[in-house]
């Protein structure tokens, strides 16, 4: 009898590894919420700059030959691409460093292209226009190339994916 007796009941090391499963659970689950809120700091940063750059490209394309709502659009543009900048910095990109490096490498470019526009409106010297669309279109590009990263990436743990402004 005493030998059935301490047979039966949980034995140590399954009480240890049901304990090690929880915490990697857990583990698992609280560096999903940091990768959330990090990726989802980087993207809602990120359609901020985009919506700015958008409604300027609204005015180019309604009024092209109105230069002084493009200053107006413009510089408000540039200035809140630049906070973008500044805000990206300060998050830590530990599980998506790559995809975030291509968004602060295509927000720069997209910062230098909106002052060289603002540049065009005070030189009118075509070749500062050309570098203004260069630069702006290839910024566009990289952001956006990186900020689906960042959603597959967000995919890839689980999470849902965020809409990314200006795109349907």
């Amino acid at each position: 009898m005493l030998v059935l007796a301490t047979g039966c009941g949980p034995s140590e090391s399954s009480q240890v590894e049901s304990t090690q499963s929880t915490d990697t659970t857990s583990e698992q689950q609280r560096s999903a919420e940091t990768l959330d809120r990090r990726t989802r700091t980087y993207i809602v940063q990120m359609n901020r700059c985009r919506r700015s750059i958008i409604a300027l490209v609204g005015v180019m394309l309604a009024t092209p030959s109105d230069e002084i709502e493009l200053a107006r659009k413009g510089i408000p543009a540039r200035n809140v691409c630049r906070r973008t900048r500044n805000a990206l910095d300060s998050v830590e990109t530990a599980g998506f460093a790559s995809e975030a490096n291509a968004v602060r490498l295509g927000l720069d470019r997209l910062i230098v292209g909106l002052a060289a526009l603002l540049n065009y409106l005070d030189t009118k010297r075509p070749t500062t226009f050309v570098q203004a669309e260069r630069k702006t279109l290839n910024g566009a590009a990289v952001t956006t190339r990186g900020l689906r990263q960042i959603n597959r990436t967000r995919e890839a743990a689980g999470l849902e994916m965020i809409p990314l402004a200006g795109t349907q």
